[in-house]
């Protein structure tokens, strides 16, 4: 009795492990066939998690072996070998690279309890109901700030962003506090690129802008040689003005402004061609005749007054901010690159080159 007893064990004993046996393999199979499997730091990379990863690399991809190479994206173009770099392959290790970024956001956000879960399928959820949230608001007449719906794209862009003010703004954060010593640093090396003040300036100019005017080449080539008579006669003690009188075909051309230093960045915005090639002139001098992006330009500067730099004081709050946020991005590049890639990468790479030919 107790031998069959035993023997039974035994049996029902064989029969569970086989079925476990059998769930493992089945589930490999099915790992299979999803096209890859690959981990970062041990957790799946699910398959829609990269193709959106993926699609958002495309263009840079593209670009890099276009400027690199000169090549010609063609059906034959994803799988050409430039120099050992193949541009399906480049695309598939630029994904993984965006998605490691990504990763290292949301896993600080999650050790910060700026959100309860750093998975792929909470942050759809929280993609979800975020656009129902904004679609209630709309229809029931409340302000909602920003786009009215998200792709998913953008909605993590937008999550990312948060996540980085959130850690800035909390001084008790890793390098978040920031001494005098380091805004006179920082301030000293990026005065000149970053904290000069606006001149007061006075301009005049010519500006033909013949590929919005879809102009002929001879009516073209005639006007540039009518700025360069002009320019010509230009002195120190003569004005663009009173020089163009004489030639009525460029008078609907000229144009003359003062823009004073809280001024700029609105005509920035408006005539920035003009004030990015007049940046350089002192009072009384002039440009040659430019022709530049489909338009010709005769600059001449008539007067300037120069600031110089913003004081230390002024500019402290976007210093703190922009030294924060050098430093959060140093946090997340260090926890990207610290990130561990497994899985079955020839996988991937048949995955990514079977995507891109759909």
């Amino acid at each position: 009795m107790k031998k069959q007893l035993r023997l039974k064990i035994q049996v029902l004993l064989a029969g569970v492990f086989a079925l476990v046996l059998i769930i493992t393999l089945v589930g490999i199979l099915l790992r299979s066939s999803q096209g890859f499997a690959v981990q970062i730091n041990g957790v799946d990379v699910e398959e829609d998690e990269y193709l959106m990863a993926m699609n958002a690399n495309l263009y840079e991809t593209t670009q890099y072996f276009s400027q690199k190479y000169k090549a010609t994206v063609d059906k034959a173009f994803w799988e050409t070998d430039f120099n050992g770099e193949v541009p399906y392959k480049a695309l598939a290790d630029r994904s993984i690279e965006e998605l490691k970024r990504i990763r290292a956001v949301y896993s600080l956000a999650q050790e910060k309890g700026y959100i309860d879960s750093a998975s792929y399928k909470d942050l759809l959820f929280r993609f979800t109901s975020e656009n129902k949230s904004r679609e209630e608001r709309i229809k029931n007449g409340e302000p909602v700030y920003g786009l009215s719906q998200f792709t998913l794209d953008l909605f993590i862009e937008y999550e990312m962003d948060s996540i980085q003010k959130l850690y800035c703004n909390d001084l008790e954060n890793e390098g978040m506090k920031i001494s005098e010593e380091e805004r006179i640093k920082y301030y000293e090396e990026n005065k000149d690129k970053m904290f000069t003040k606006y001149d007061d300036v006075e301009l005049e100019y010519l500006k033909v802008n013949y590929s919005l005017d879809e102009m002929p080449k001879e009516d073209i080539d005639f006007l540039r040689g009518l700025m360069e008579e002009v320019y010509k006669k230009l002195d120190e003690s003569t004005c663009l003005g009173e020089v163009v009188k004489s030639y009525t075909e460029l008078m609907p051309y000229y144009s003359h402004q003062k823009i004073l230093s809280d001024e700029m960045s609105a005509q920035s915005r408006i005539i920035g061609d003009v004030l990015y090639l007049s940046e350089n002139l002192k009072k009384n001098e002039s440009t040659n005749v430019v022709d530049e992006n489909g338009a010709l330009y005769l600059i001449r500067c008539m007067d300037r007054n120069e600031y110089g730099y913003m004081e230390l004081d002024e500019v402290a709050d976007i210093i703190n901010k922009n030294i924060r946020e050098e430093r959060y991005d140093y946090i997340i590049e260090e926890r990207a690159a610290s990130s561990v890639v497994s899985g079955n990468m020839e996988r991937l790479y048949k995955f990514t080159l079977k995507n891109i030919k759909r």
